[in-house]
């Protein structure tokens, strides 16, 4: 994603760059998704969509917990660094 291929969809790099300096996040699928940086446990589909996701610039972030969960939002007005699990 942060080589910016042709063909590859494009997200926030700050928030790309901040989920992949996380190990947790690395070992997972991640994928763009209209602006929201999601992660999945499957690499095939139907992907996993039992994480929170992503939505956000270099300036601010929000994440949110899987679709179904009570609790939709578990952090907002962060910055592209507070993204990484442990502070959600």
């Amino acid at each position: 994603m942060l080589d910016r291929r042709p063909g590859a969809r494009r997200g926030e790099p700050a928030v790309i760059k901040a989920a992949g300096t996380e190990p947790r996040l690395r070992a997972l699928l991640s994928f763009l998704s209209l602006e929201a940086l999601t992660f999945h446990r499957t690499t095939e589909f139907p992907w996993s969509n039992d994480l929170p996701f992503i939505v956000g610039d270099v300036q601010t972030c929000t994440v949110y917990a899987p679709l179904h969960a009570p609790k939709r939002v578990l952090g907002e007005s962060l910055t592209a660094r507070c993204v990484v699990p442990g502070r959600w």
